[in-house]
């Protein structure tokens, strides 16, 4: 829940990077009061503090300045607890001063002696302290880097000792060494913490960990597909390098002289010796009818005879020809008197009917009822459909709004049946879906996420211990991150994707 209304709070925000390769920290920041705080004004009662989770090396979390008026006791004092995961704890006593919705930065804080309420460090100085009081100059974080030395000398090997197992037989143990290391394994333990057994870093890295093509040793995206263009183009070169090369291929020393299949050289093109009197009835090799398929004279002169008959009965005012042309011209005569007409009321057309319009916002169709005054519904050369009342012009109309796109530009859209609705498909690159969190957070893949999307959130099955959820990251096209202000948070959270038009 939220501060009282009215509460002064300031934001400390802190930021945590490795110092090799700089990458961000994960774990947590605990901040616990010096004493329990009462704020009569507001009728608030503060019997601890909380904790934070710190996220890619950085934190961000709202607390009650120490100088806010009406805060009792009066010199309390926020002890201050970071805990990164796989780094060094660190834990100090501060004033964290500022007025109402100010940002104070953790490097700005001065460890300071706790109050008298406290429980660390309540009778003495800090090492920090001392070390400012010898005439040391910088923060507590300077400090304790000023406090590693340079890597000593390697030290000489010492003399191999004995084994456990042989320390063991030296104590009185009695067995073998398998039976030894049997009697190390010791009954199951308790279930961990699920809040706490985490993954300190994956690939060196911490918090929210998005891995790319180097970090799975993988080819960047498009290598493959640019190694196969270059290489479909180097066979292409040398194919047509082969093509063009006329000396000493495949053995042939000049292939400008191989003859193909094909070649013009291969067919016998060149014009025969006059010879036709010697295939005649008097020549050397005469050429009878029945040696070519021929008639004998005698039968061609039968043939004609019936040729001519046939003529005759075709041709004439009344023969086959004259009365096809008749034929011809009636049909004609008809084709053109229907041509361009449905002449039917009501039935039904089959087949395709397309009706090509000049200009994408003429009417293609229409229609309405007997006696309105206006039609109820047109379709236009664009496909888009308007609908009206018929008393008066369409004000309602739906139909392609970009690519892949399809809506209404001057309407509502109206569900007048209860039970009905719009369903949305989920699945990959989708505008909806649910996601786990895990220790407060998770990182949705969908390449449906825009820079102006509008991102709803809610809990769709509670786990851990809930908290308040918002959009703390997204990348365009790839992912968007949902972060909870609890860092025990494990619940099912629901997820829509609005893109404004």
């Amino acid at each position: 829940m939220p501060f009282p209304a009215g509460t002064p709070t300031v934001t400390l925000v802190g930021t945590l990077p490795s110092a090799v390769a700089g990458d961000g920290y994960g774990g947590q920041v605990v901040l616990t009061p010096s004493a329990i705080l009462t704020d009569e004004t507001r009728h608030a009662i503060y019997p601890g503090g909380g904790k934070t989770a710190i996220v890619d090396g950085t934190f961000s979390v709202q607390v009650i300045p120490t100088s806010a008026p009406g805060i009792e006791p009066a010199g309390w004092r926020w002890q201050v607890d970071i805990r990164p995961a796989g780094g060094r704890r660190l834990t100090f006593w501060a004033d964290i001063p500022g007025s109402d919705g100010a940002t104070i930065h953790l490097d700005d804080l001065v460890p300071a002696q706790a109050p008298g309420g406290g429980s660390v460090n309540a009778d003495g100085k800090s090492a920090y302290d001392l070390a400012v009081a010898q005439g040391f100059e910088g923060s507590v974080i300077e400090w304790l880097a000023s406090l590693v030395g340079p890597q000593g000398l390697h030290g000489d090997d010492g003399t191999p000792g004995a084994s456990a197992y042989e320390l063991a037989l030296a104590n009185g143990y009695a067995g073998t060494e398998a039976e030894w290391l049997a009697s190390l394994v010791g009954p199951k333990g308790d279930d961990g913490d699920d809040a706490t057994n985490l993954v300190v870093s994956v690939n060196d890295k911490q918090g929210v960990v998005t891995l790319g093509p180097a970090d799975v040793e993988a080819d960047p995206a498009g290598a493959a597909a640019a190694a196969q263009t270059a290489a479909a183009a180097d066979a292409t070169a040398k194919v047509s390098a082969h093509s063009s090369d006329t000396t000493d291929v495949h053995g042939i020393a000049d292939t400008t002289k191989v003859v193909t299949t094909d070649d013009a050289r291969l067919t016998n093109a060149r014009t025969p010796t006059t010879h036709a009197a010697s295939h005649a009835t008097a020549g050397s090799d005469p050429v009878t009818p029945a040696a070519i398929g021929a008639y004998p004279a005698a039968d061609g002169n039968a043939l004609n005879t019936l040729v001519t008959d046939l003529q005759n009965r075709v041709g004439g005012t009344f023969g086959l020809e004259s009365r096809a042309t008749v034929l011809e011209s009636r049909a004609s005569t008809l084709e053109g008197s229907v041509a361009g007409k449905i002449d039917k009321t009501g039935g039904t057309l089959a087949g395709t009917f397309t009706n090509n319009v000049t200009a994408t916002t003429v009417t293609a169709y229409g229609g309405g009822v007997a006696g309105d005054l206006f039609d109820r519904w047109r379709t236009l050369g664009n496909g888009t459909q308007q609908l009206g009342p018929g008393t008066a012009t369409r004000d309602t109309s739906w139909g392609r709004q970009g690519v892949a796109q399809i809506g209404t530009a001057d309407s509502d859209v109206v569900i007048g049946l209860a039970g009905k609705g719009l369903r949305i498909k989920e699945g990959t690159g989708a505008k909806m879906g649910v996601a786990t969190l895990v220790a407060g957070t998770v990182t949705v893949p969908t390449t449906a996420v825009a820079a102006t999307s509008r991102i709803l959130l809610t809990t769709q099955t509670p786990g851990g211990t809930p908290g308040w959820l918002h959009v703390s990251a997204r990348t365009a096209g790839t992912n968007f991150t949902i972060l909870s202000s609890s860092a025990a948070d494990t619940s099912v959270i629901a997820w829509l994707i609005v893109d404004p038009a």
